[in-house]
């Protein structure tokens, strides 16, 4: 008769895989209905950003180069290349937020009550060459950094943290785009 493994192995896996699932939350997608994106294999960056982007283009010379490598790097990973504006399929815009909320803990079970934290969002939209209409968006958010905290007792003041913002772009671009549909092997028409 064979003997079940021991029960102390679940937790060790679950415990090697946690800090694999806590890397950015989940992707958001959204797509225009009947729109081919599988026949996409060209694109070309969208400057100026759209009226409508969720975004508006990063002013952080240094931060946008380094969203656009990562996007290119991860289409060209996809099988998609950049052309001029003029023959591309898709238009591509990528933008980044920063936004501060609040996080309460339980007093019993945190050192502290409550923690001030930036969050980042990262977004990239593709839309229609022709139309300049929207096909696909797709978003995921990351915490950044602490900036402040408190540990209750009597005062509730928060006090500041000095952390570094630290943008895992290369991982949020590619959670991003592994939700794009797989590009057709076959030659097919325009989007």
């Amino acid at each position: 008769m064979r003997r079940p493994p021991p029960k102390h192995r679940l937790p060790l896996l679950l415990t090697c895989l946690l800090p694999c699932l806590g890397a950015c939350s989940g992707v958001r997608t959204d797509a225009t209905p009947g729109a081919n994106l599988a026949a996409a294999t060209t694109y070309a960056w969208m400057i100026p950003p759209p009226a409508g982007a969720a975004v508006r283009r990063v002013a952080d010379d240094l931060l946008r180069h380094r969203l656009e490598a990562a996007v290119e790097g991860r289409l060209a990973a996809r099988g998609m290349r950049k052309v001029a504006r003029d023959s591309a399929d898709v238009l591509v815009h990528a933008g980044l937020s920063v936004t501060a909320k609040v996080q309460h803990n339980d007093p019993y079970f945190s050192l502290y009550i409550a923690e001030k934290y930036e969050e980042g969002a990262v977004i990239v939209e593709l839309y229609r060459r022709s139309t300049e209409q929207r096909v696909w968006r797709g978003e995921v958010r990351d915490r950044l950094r602490t900036i402040g905290r408190t540990t209750g007792g009597m005062s509730n003041r928060l006090q500041a943290v000095d952390e570094e913002r630290v943008w895992r772009l290369e991982d949020m671009v590619k959670a991003i785009l592994a939700r794009l549909p797989a590009i057709e092997q076959r030659p097919a028409s325009r989007l």
